[in-house]
């Protein structure tokens, strides 16, 4: 989980470096928090060929580690979306002009949150 973390902060990172931007240090991880959402509903749309092909995702390092009982894998799976959740939030602050950045982090975390309920029963 860690390493899937360390992947997008590297990504994002590199994005920057290119486009000449700088951000201020709680901002880029509010970008982390957002892209690791994303990166989270994709994990839950696919995660049985993620499963089959053995692939590294949140998803299924969770429930690898947590594959008895399978509940407290989703478990997991959700503390990290609302641990994501918590980071956007606390990097856009009161900012109004990061709203936008909040909002669409908020639809996303509630996608992954229906997409637990779809796919696990939670």
């Amino acid at each position: 989980m860690k390493y899937r973390t360390r992947v997008l902060e590297v990504s994002l990172s590199w994005l920057q470096a290119i486009s000449l931007r700088s951000l201020e240090p709680r901002l880029f991880q509010g970008l982390v928090a957002l892209v690791g959402l994303v990166q989270l509903v994709d994990d839950l749309i696919d995660w049985k060929d993620d499963w089959a092909c053995r692939r590294p995702t949140y998803v299924t390092a969770f429930l690898r580690q947590w594959a008895h009982p399978p509940s407290a894998g989703v478990t997991h799976i959700r503390f990290r979306a609302n641990r994501f959740r918590h980071l956007l939030v606390a990097a856009t602050g009161r900012r109004p002009e990061l709203v936008p950045l909040m909002l669409a982090g908020g639809m996303v975390w509630l996608m992954a949150i229906g997409l637990m309920r779809i796919r696990f029963g939670e």
